[in-house]
């Protein structure tokens, strides 16, 4: 399968189409296992990305694809930030796709058509939530294992505010594995029933450790960074997966083709 670098979390391929069909059962293993992969100019045409999308919800879920063919983040241009010169601007956009439903994706594959913006700039950035659940104080886990959260992060609605959001927990088990997942889907997470200081204290510390990733290489086993190459793609299990972007980057230098489907409750 010629593969490029491979860890704990995330793993990179030079490979094509016919490859992963003949061996997709070695890829399903892999896509379990490593939580994120990355296939290095791959170019798929919609068809193709498609194709391989189908090949990867394996277990429960709704396999309805929700497919959009130019994901440039227009809004964030709207607003001056994705150009600014700190290639950090948007990092703190942190999401999960579409937590915002009471049904979410479990598989995004991303498929980058068209990028010509400076190197370094535009990363995806992937935190690995089954990593964080382990080094997340025993203390968090106890007080906080029956809260239910509103999840609002990363999705407005059509006038641009937060999207209305859904219930869902702060820990989820994944279906397949059985591990359990520090379901943290971005900043605007929030008690259902009103502020409870024990999770005051856990966003803080959420921020704290996202922050020291970033900036200090804490906890590298946690981080992949991905600086895309035009053709690129990747399978994220959106189930157990935080990301966010850098900026720095001009609109139209960096468009997504996005598949995402089988939809499940968390």
């Amino acid at each position: 399968m010629n593969t490029v670098s491979s860890m704990a979390f995330g793993c990179e391929y030079h490979t094509n189409l016919k490859t992963i069909k003949d061996n997709i059962g070695d890829f399903q293993d892999d896509f379990i296992k490593h939580r994120l992969l990355i296939f290095r100019d791959l170019e798929p045409t919609k068809e193709e990305q498609l194709e391989i999308t189908n090949l990867f919800m394996f277990g429960k879920g709704n396999r309805n694809i929700l497919y959009d063919d130019a994901v440039s983040h227009e809004y964030f241009s709207k607003s001056g930030r994705l150009e600014k010169e700190d290639p950090n601007t948007l990092v703190g956009h942190w999401h999960v796709d579409n937590a915002v439903h009471e049904y979410s994706t479990s598989l995004v594959t991303m498929h980058m058509s068209h990028w010509v913006g400076k190197q370094g700039t535009g990363n995806t950035i992937f935190i690995d939530l089954e990593g964080l659940f382990q080094v997340c104080p025993d203390h968090y886990k106890s007080e906080l294992k029956d809260i239910e959260l509103l999840h609002q992060s990363g999705q407005d609605d059509t006038e641009g505010n937060l999207a209305r959001g859904a219930v869902h927990p702060l820990f989820r088990i994944h279906p397949i594995t059985g591990n359990t997942i520090l379901f943290y889907t971005g900043p605007d997470l929030n008690p259902v029933n009103g502020p409870v200081p024990e999770f005051d204290l856990f966003k803080e510390w959420v921020s704290m450790i996202l922050k020291r990733i970033l900036d200090e290489d804490y906890y590298p086993e946690l981080k992949y960074e991905l600086e895309w190459n035009q053709g690129d793609m990747v399978l994220m299990d959106n189930r157990c997966i935080l990301h966010g972007f850098r900026g720095g980057w001009k609109l139209g230098e960096r468009v997504i083709h996005k598949a995402e489907g089988q939809w499940v409750r968390p």
